[in-house]
């Protein structure tokens, strides 16, 4: 049974598939050229991040730890039991970048999606993660009140 009326005839129709297969064929072609065209253009972790301390101190009480932004990724600080000093580290699994969390009453910090876990010095201890956690140093600016974070590096 022949439709009277169609909204699309049968070769516009195909016109149209083979319009969006030769756009993706082309898309496919031009993105990694784009990518690495651009490849000095792409996002930077900033040098340092700057949090008030008030926050800071304020979600350690609250939590045992405290998470903020720093640029585009998740940060953890929290106090060390052993001597009482802040610790912080950039909160992405090194296995396959979830975000960690600082469990205060076990003195660890562990990933949930595959069960890593990290001693309090950001080293792998057991699981799948291949790297430890990049530190962060912390330091107070002085009469503004906040706490500026760095990237720490590693030696060795």
């Amino acid at each position: 049974m022949k439709l009277k009326e169609s909204i699309f005839s049968r070769r516009s129709f195909l016109n149209g598939f083979l319009a969006f297969g030769f756009l993706g064929l082309v898309g496919s072609i031009l993105y990694p050229i784009k990518k690495f065209l651009l490849k000095g253009m792409e996002y930077k972790d900033p040098p340092s991040w700057s949090v008030p301390k008030e926050d800071v101190i304020r979600g350690i009480e609250a939590a045992g730890f405290y998470m903020f932004l720093y640029g585009r990724k998740e940060a953890i600080v929290f106090r060390d039991p052993r001597n009482g000093k802040l610790k912080s580290f950039i909160a992405i699994c090194t296995h396959a970048d979830c975000i960690v969390r600082y469990v205060p009453t076990e003195k660890h910090i562990h990933c949930a999606c595959h069960n890593g876990y990290y001693d309090l010095d950001g080293k792998k201890i057991k699981g799948p993660p291949p790297r430890p956690l990049t530190p962060l140093n912390i330091v107070e600016e002085p009469g503004i009140g906040n706490m500026v974070f760095s990237i720490q590096e590693i030696s060795g």
